[in-house]
């Protein structure tokens, strides 16, 4: 069993999430830690997930480093653990959610019923087909980041799990009424 860690660092309103997943010897995926923390100083937070790390030893931990605080929390991070920063594009989120599409529809991704909140996650989160860019989104009342965290920890282990081909017959796109209005979308079926 090998473990990796995304780490979701807070913005504005969201939580800073941290999600560890577990790969078995038949590169099943299992999430074994989904956590949001609120709003707490960067110097906390990283004592919070070397305390985590301490118990789980994960591989590595990838860090959204897109903001300034994502460079301080890794700056602080990787004298304690192997770390990857990493700066979200729009490149490296289609890369990341490919990915989890991936795993979801091989069946290769097992989220236990205790991590709801993540599952609601991944309903909430919309896929927004603009001219020539693909857009995330999720209601503006909810939060993503334990998503996007749980994406990272997945892109983190794509390379022991590569020789897995995974051929997506078909994606549908399709008009629906939301709270974003009208558009055309991908919506994530799980």
């Amino acid at each position: 069993m090998q473990r990796f860690a995304g780490l979701d660092l807070a913005r504005i309103k969201d939580h800073s999430a941290l999600v560890v997943v577990e790969v078995s010897d038949d590169k099943i995926i299992t999430v074994t830690d989904a956590i949001e923390y609120p709003h707490i100083p960067l110097d906390r937070l990283a004592e919070m997930v070397k305390a985590k790390y301490d118990e789980r030893k994960w591989v590595v931990l990838l860090i959204d480093a897109t903001g300034f605080g994502g460079a301080v929390a890794y700056d602080i991070l990787k004298e304690h653990m192997n770390c990857k920063a990493l700066t979200f594009t729009n490149r490296l989120k289609n890369e990341m959610v490919s990915n989890l599409i991936m795993l979801v529809t091989s069946r290769r991704l097992r989220i236990p019923k205790e991590y709801k909140r993540l599952v609601e996650q991944m309903l909430e989160q919309r896929m927004i087909a603009e001219s020539s860019s693909i857009r995330y989104t999720h209601p503006s009342s909810k939060n993503d980041d334990l998503f996007w965290a749980l994406c990272m920890a997945c892109l983190a282990c794509k390379d022991i799990l590569s020789d897995i081909h995974i051929r997506v017959a078909n994606k549908k796109f399709y008009q629906e009424e939301n709270p974003y209005g009208k558009y055309h979308a991908i919506r994530f079926r799980w």
